[in-house]
C-alpha cells in the first residue's frame, strides 16, 4: 500500500518522512526538491518551469513504480503535480494520466512558513497550494486525512494509527 504524505510548502512533510524512515518504514523522498536543486542555476522562466514539472512527473512515476514494500510512504504523490499545474497554469495537460491507486492520503496542517531558498512560493501562495492539493486529491476520489500540527513523533503516531483504522482513504 502506498501512503501519500502531502500538504502545502513548509508543512513538515519531509520531516515526517524522515521520522518514518527512522522507525524503519520504506519511504520515497520528495522528487520535486531534488529536481529544483539540480536546476537552480537555470533562469526561472515559464519554459524552465515546464521542464522541471515534466522531470518531476517522470521521476515520480518511476520512483513509485519501483517501490517494493507492502507499505510505503511517499513525500508527495503524483496528484500533487496536478495541483501545481493548476497553481502555475490554471489548467493541467490533457495527455497526462494522474490517476493512481494510493491506500491513504494524509495532508499535514500548515506550519509557520519559512523560505529555505528553494521555495518559489510566499506564505500566501503556500496556503493556496495547500488548498489546491486537497482539492486535487478529492478530484481523484480521495478523502484526505488531516494531520494536525503537533510534534513529529505525534504526527507519525497519528498517521500509523490511522492507516490501520481506515479503509484506504477513498470515498
Amino acid at each position: 500500500m502506498k501512503v501519500v504524505i502531502t500538504g502545502g510548502p513548509c508543512s513538515g512533510k519531509s520531516t515526517l518522512i524522515n521520522e518514518l524512515k527512522k522507525r524503519g518504514y520504506n519511504c520515497m523522498d520528495e522528487v520535486a526538491r531534488r529536481v529544483i536543486e539540480e536546476r537552480k542555476s537555470y533562469e526561472p522562466t515559464k519554459s524552465e518551469w515546464d521542464i522541471r514539472q515534466r522531470m518531476i512527473l517522470e521521476r515520480q512515476v518511476e520512483g513509485e513504480s519501483q517501490l517494493e514494500s507492502d507499505l510505503a510512504f511517499l513525500d508527495r504523490g503524483l496528484i500533487d503535480n496536478y495541483a501545481y499545474f493548476i497553481h502555475r497554469d490554471g489548467k493541467v495537460p490533457e495527455n497526462i494520466d494522474f490517476r493512481r491507486d494510493y491506500g491513504s492520503i494524509f495532508v499535514l496542517d500548515r506550519l509557520p512558513f519559512k523560505n529555505d531558498g528553494l521555495r518559489a512560493e510566499d506564505d500566501k501562495e503556500a496556503g493556496r497550494v495547500h488548498d489546491l492539493l486537497i482539492g486535487a486529491y478529492r478530484t481523484f476520489g480521495y478523502d484526505p486525512i488531516r494531520v494536525p500540527v503537533s510534534s513529529v513523533e505525534e504526527r507519525a503516531d497519528y498517521v500509523l494509527t490511522n492507516i490501520y483504522e481506515l479503509k484506504g482513504g477513498r470515498k
